[in-house]
């Protein structure tokens, strides 16, 4: 397996693991008080458009295959770690 292949099954299962605990806290978020339900509602809504911006990045280094990956392979990992900063804002906030 090549360099790319690795990475994209990296990446793959990383936006797995995202939004299972995506979906962790989504459940969490039920239980939270009335006060706090809105800015959690909002934050989950922010991580469902940065998952679909990072879906739309996944599907552009699967576009570009082996020979141009490394290009997107930037843009990926930056949208990556702003949706996994996310999920650990909302995360700190149940502890």
């Amino acid at each position: 397996m090549g360099k790319y292949e690795a990475y994209r099954e990296k990446v793959e299962a990383q936006l797995q693991e995202l939004t299972a605990k995506m979906d962790v806290l989504k459940g969490k978020s039920k239980s939270a008080k009335a006060d706090a339900k809105a800015e959690y509602y909002r934050k989950i809504e922010e991580f469902e458009q940065k998952k679909t911006e990072l879906k739309r990045k996944l599907d552009e280094f699967k576009e570009v295959g082996g020979a141009k990956w490394e290009s997107v392979k930037k843009d990926y990992d930056e949208a990556r770690s702003e949706l996994k900063d996310l999920i650990d804002d909302i995360a700190s906030k149940f502890k």
